[in-house]
């Protein structure tokens, strides 16, 4: 996220393409109620990782249970999700703002 935030989870899912829902039933822990910034990563065999959306959620399992571009994501090469609590709504209006800025995400159309 940005230097002083830690990425506090990492999940990774599929995704039921008949109905286009997530699933995160491999997760080791739960997806957090907390509200926080979320990014759809996509992570190449070179190591290296694309970030295709960025957003934030005042409540996270709830926001990425069901996503409306989740399917998107996915069909793009997204395989992670990664997370980061922040519970002050001007911090995390901070972080995806900086975030977008960093990355380009192109899933998020106000970046294209």
């Amino acid at each position: 996220m940005t230097p002083h935030e830690k990425v506090t989870m990492r999940v990774n899912f599929s995704l039921n393409t008949s109905v286009g829902i997530a699933n995160f039933a491999s997760c080791t822990q739960p997806i957090p109620t907390s509200a926080g910034c979320y990014m759809f990563v996509e992570y190449k065999p070179d190591g290296g990782a694309f970030v295709h959306y960025i957003s934030q959620a005042t409540n996270l399992q709830e926001r990425l249970t069901n996503h409306e571009r989740i399917f998107e994501a996915r069909q793009r090469g997204c395989s992670d999700i990664l997370i980061c609590a922040v519970a002050d709504q001007t911090h995390r209006d901070t972080i995806e703002r900086e975030l977008i800025e960093r990355h380009a995400p192109p899933m998020n159309a106000y970046s294209r």
